[in-house]
C-alpha cells in the first residue's frame, strides 16, 4: 500500500488488511513523503505492519516499486489506501495462486461505496482465461487494487514503469 496526500480513508483501509481471514502476510506501506506521523502510528498497531518512508513524494509508481522490493513473499496483494478490502479479499487470491502454479496474476470483482460507506454499485470482471484475454483487447480486465500476483511474473514483466 502506498501513501501519499489523502489519508482520510488510510484507518479503514489499513483496518480492512488486519482483518483480514488470512492472517499469514507482511503489510508494506509505503509513506510516499506525506511528512505525517498518521502511517507510523498505524504501523505500531501491528508487528505485520513494515513503514517505509520516502522523506520526499517520488510518485505511485516509483513507491510501488519500492515496497514490492521490501517485500519477502513470493506473492503481492495490492490495495490503495483509500480503498477496503472484504474480510475473505486476501485468502481467496491466495488460494487462486496457489491452487494453479500458472496464473500469474489474479484478480476480483468490485463494489463502489461513498466516503460514508455506502454501496454504489459493483463491478464483475472477466473470470475465465478466455474472457480476460478478449477484455484486454479493449481495456484493463483488472481494478488495480484487486490484484494479487507472483514476484516472479512482476520481476519478469519489469517494474512500473516510473515518471521521468
Amino acid at each position: 500500500m502506498c501513501v501519499y496526500k489523502d489519508l482520510r480513508f488510510l484507518g479503514e483501509a489499513v483496518g480492512s488488511i488486519l482483518q483480514q481471514h488470512f492472517s499469514d502476510f507482511e503489510f508494506i506501506i509505503v509513506d510516499d513523503g506525506t511528512g505525517d506521523e498518521t502511517v507510523q502510528r498505524l504501523a505500531m498497531r501491528d508487528p505485520r505492519i513494515k513503514v517505509v518512508v520516502n522523506e520526499r513524494n517520488v510518485g505511485a509508481a516509483a513507491a510501488s516499486n519500492l515496497g514490492i522490493a521490501e517485500a519477502q513473499s513470493d506473492i503481492i496483494v495490492r490495495l490503495d489506501a483509500d480503498d477496503v478490502a472484504e474480510p475473505t479479499h486476501i485468502g481467496r487470491l491466495v488460494a487462486e495462486l496457489e491452487r494453479d502454479p500458472d496464473l500469474g496474476l489474479v484478480g476480483s470483482s468490485v463494489r463502489f461505496i461513498d466516503e460514508e460507506g455506502r454501496l454504489l454499485g459493483a463491478q464483475g470482471m472477466p473470470e475465465t482465461d478466455v474472457d480476460v484475454r478478449w477484455t484486454l483487447l479493449f481495456h484493463n480486465p483488472f481494478y488495480h487494487s484487486s490484484v494479487a500476483f507472483r514476484r516472479s511474473c512482476f520481476e519478469a514483466a519489469g517494474p512500473y514503469k516510473e515518471a521521468n
